[in-house]
């Protein structure tokens, strides 16, 4: 069985992130269920490129 290859972003990147937006969303300001990425997930019918 293969390992799935990650793709989202470094856990370095993550915590660059998260320090820079003051750990709340970006949209709604809510500290909780945060995700950190740009696109829409290809499983919520996102496109593979931009």
């Amino acid at each position: 069985m293969a390992t799935r290859r990650r793709t989202g972003p470094t856990d370095t990147v993550r915590q660059v992130v998260h320090t820079r937006d003051g750990g709340r969303c970006v949209r709604c300001d809510s500290p909780a269920n945060l995700t950190i990425h740009h696109r829409v997930n290809r499983g919520m019918g996102g496109a593979r490129e931009e």
